[in-house]
């Protein structure tokens, strides 16, 4: 008898295991890719926002040029928006890629901004849209 109740135990976790990984939904990125001409040549940026944990994470990375920029996350959503601890400096490189996470709670629609700080005040703010209805 207890042999199949062990058994029987471990049907039962196995099914609510695979039930589980089956229904999680899967997390999704929405990244937009920019490239911004300056006076070393081209940059090539991607602009990431991901929907998870009740916010959302900022991801941006600059796949290739030869500039370090001073830049600055900002999450815009119905209701405002939200900067992030300050700005950072971001240089080629998946290694020197960076996020944040905002802790907003969510909302129909919101933006992952990157403003330009320092000398690149002239470049336009980089978006990535996520949106649960529409944008």
């Amino acid at each position: 008898m207890k042999r199949w109740n062990r058994r029987a135990i471990s049907i039962v976790l196995t099914a609510v295991v695979l039930t589980l990984s089956w229904t999680t939904p899967a997390v999704a990125r929405t990244c937009k890719y920019w490239q911004v001409n300056d006076p070393s040549g081209n940059s090539l940026f991607a602009v990431c926002i991901t929907k998870i944990n009740n916010g959302y994470d900022a991801y941006l990375e600059e796949y290739a040029g030869g500039l370090t920029y001073l830049v600055d996350f900002n999450l815009i959503h119905p209701n405002g928006w939200v900067g992030d601890q300050g700005p950072f400096y971001i240089s080629p490189g998946v290694a020197n890629a960076r996020s944040y996470f905002f802790n907003t709670g969510y909302f129909d629609w919101a933006v992952v901004r990157v403003y330009w700080r320092a000398n690149y005040n002239s470049f336009n703010p980089l978006d990535s849209y996520v949106c649960t209805t529409s944008c």
